[in-house]
């Protein structure tokens, strides 16, 4: 769950894959992640039960995969998609 993406998609291929301390890192943020978004999901404050249930369903979204193949799905999910009403405008 925790592994940089680039593992991940070595795995699922069956391709070696050298790894560098720059997967050490991702791995080790995929950590912190999880943590905030555990600790938020724990906040017992009223005013954050109204952003508690998006953040509920992305944290699904992004740790309740159960296949590799599932975890690289959701993580491309994740982060190409645009939230257009969170662009600034330019006008």
């Amino acid at each position: 769950m925790f592994m940089a993406t680039e593992v991940l998609f070595s795995m699922k291929e069956r391709v070696a894959l050298k790894h560098d301390a720059s997967h050490d890192l991702q791995s080790f943020l995929w950590s912190i992640i999880y943590a905030v978004y555990r600790r938020a999901l724990n906040t017992d404050v009223d005013e954050a039960q109204a952003t508690q249930k998006d953040t509920r369903k992305e944290f699904k979204r992004l740790f309740t995969a159960t296949s590799v193949a599932g975890l690289i799905t959701a993580r491309t999910i994740a982060f190409t998609q645009t939230n257009i009403s969170a662009r600034p405008d330019t006008d």
